[in-house]
């Protein structure tokens, strides 16, 4: 190698060395940027849940938002505690949302994780409240709620925080590639959840078969007026 060669390899060296100062100086910034205006989110009001000794969260969000909370999971995927998204049936849901101006009634299952240091985390959180009665009687209860984003730049923040335990065609039909154009971002559409607080791989698989054997209608192939896709 010649010295012409040499001072060429330094001087490629030097910029990959500079551009990635700048790129870290950059994110480093923008990380700044966020944590001085801080993350915008909404509080979301959860109802407590008991049953035999078991305890849960049901609540309701925009399934628009909810699904970048996901992990980023594609059509055909295998997963440790569902079946395979089809991409058919995506379809159909988003459809029979979107032009057929379809509801969705049945709630989702959803569950939080273990906490990410490099993730904002989804949990429930609770505070005392004062509740006025129509006759003016005023007494303390508990609120419990969570807080998730409010802003499609601040969903990356809290990307792959949720697990869905049930209802994952619902969900992600809500998703960019499979949403129905007829479903405008101003209309107003919310889905009903429960949540489940870090339940292990075990119960989230236990859930799901229950779901399943609770509903054997849905195995069946539906008949008569009601076109609407199954529950899944």
């Amino acid at each position: 190698m010649n010295y012409l060669d040499l001072l060429n390899d330094c001087r490629t060296i030097i910029k990959c060395i500079v551009l990635d100062i700048t790129n870290t100086r950059v994110q480093s910034i923008s990380m700044l940027q966020k944590a001085i205006r801080g993350i915008e989110v909404q509080k979301v009001l959860l109802t407590k849940i008991t049953q035999n000794g078991k305890t849960f969260y049901v609540g309701k969000a925009d399934p628009r938002i909810l699904v970048h909370l996901t992990d980023d999971i594609k059509v055909g995927d295998v997963q440790d505690a569902q079946r395979p998204l089809k991409g058919k049936h995506l379809q159909k849901v988003a459809k029979y949302v979107g032009e057929e101006k379809g509801i969705l009634p049945s709630n989702i299952m959803i569950s939080t994780k273990q906490a990410n240091r490099y993730k904002k985390k989804i949990e429930v959180k609770s505070e005392s409240v004062k509740v006025t009665t129509e006759d003016g009687q005023v007494f303390q209860t508990t609120q419990y709620y969570t807080c998730i984003p409010n802003k499609p730049d601040e969903y990356e923040e809290y990307a792959g925080t949720i697990n869905v335990i049930d209802g994952q065609h619902r969900l992600f039909s809500f998703k960019e590639e499979f949403i129905s154009p007829y479903l405008k971002n101003d209309d107003v559409f919310e889905i009903a959840f429960a949540l489940f607080e870090t339940p292990t791989m075990k119960t989230r698989r236990e859930l799901f078969t229950l779901m399943k054997k609770s509903y054997p209608h849905r195995r069946k192939r539906r008949t008569g007026k009601d076109k609407g896709p199954k529950a899944e």
